[in-house]
């Protein structure tokens, strides 16, 4: 290993050393050989420090028997060697294992990121399948929306609608639209309710993103309830204003005419 260009940290006989060893040193990669000395077999010891330090374990041995091959494939290693190994074979083995582990501990963090900003992003989010409009999920501000549950929204998301026609609208917008265009899909103001009966509006805006190498609508609804009314009430206001002002200048006018009769000679 150190003719390849490798540090070797530690080296142990019995599988409990190993486990321990890991516990302080977190080593990039573990090689692992089967049959060790003590309670703990190459298998076990690979299997624990798997789950408590997230270190990618390749196995060197000489068993090639299909029950020590399926004990070993059950605690995911990154390659399975059988002795003798040549240099070359064992270094791009350690290679590969490094390189993508790498690349699962980024897209680990990545998963991990969006669920944070899934989870705590202020405006309500439900994942759908982009064959029939399943809820696949629904973030923490979905349920305060609605107030529904996320199993229920699961069952029922069409009861957020008014209708079952207004549901089927939207369904086939929604399914119909071509996300490939780069264009999201967006629905201004949309009359939708809560389990408790309340109607609100909202405004939906959704996109299609790939979760796990699988396309899901990515679907965003923000209550604009507020906002509407407010609107509501100022184009109100504003036509009584219109109103009154025409009244204003109509009684204006109505009074000038009514001087002018009543003072011909003026």
């Amino acid at each position: 290993l150190e003719e390849l260009g490798y540090a070797v940290m530690a080296t142990a006989a019995r599988g409990e050393d190993a486990v321990e060893i890991c516990r302080g040193e977190q080593p990039d990669l573990i090689l692992m050989d089967i049959r060790l000395k003590g309670e703990l077999d190459g298998v076990s010891a690979a299997r624990m420090i798997r789950e408590s330090y997230d270190i990618p374990v390749i196995y060197l041995t000489a068993y090639t028997d299909d029950k020590t091959l399926e004990q070993a494939t059950s605690t995911g290693p990154s390659a399975y060697l059988v002795k003798p190994v040549e240099s070359r074979e064992l270094k791009t083995s350690i290679e590969v294992s490094l390189f993508k582990h790498k690349l699962e501990h980024e897209l680990k963090e990545s998963r991990e990121h969006f669920r944070e900003l899934f989870e705590q992003n202020f405006d309500a989010i439900i994942l759908f399948s982009h064959d029939d409009l399943g809820v696949a999920d629904a973030n923490p501000a979905v349920l305060s929306l609605f107030l529904f549950s996320k199993q229920e929204l699961i069952d029922q998301f069409s009861s957020v609608f008014h209708s079952p026609e207004l549901y089927s609208l939207f369904k086939r917008d929604i399914l119909d639209f071509d996300f490939s265009s780069g264009e999201y899909f967006f629905i201004d103001n949309c009359k939708l309710k809560r389990k408790d009966g309340t109607e609100i509006v909202c405004s939906i805006k959704a996109n299609s993103i790939n979760i796990r190498k699988s396309p899901v609508i990515y679907c965003s609804f923000r209550d604009i309830t507020e906002k509407v009314r407010m609107q509501e009430e100022s184009y109100y206001l504003q036509s009584q204003l219109i109103h009154t002002n025409k009244m204003t200048s109509l009684g204006t006018l109505a009074s000038g005419i009514a001087h002018e009769i009543n003072n011909p000679n003026n």
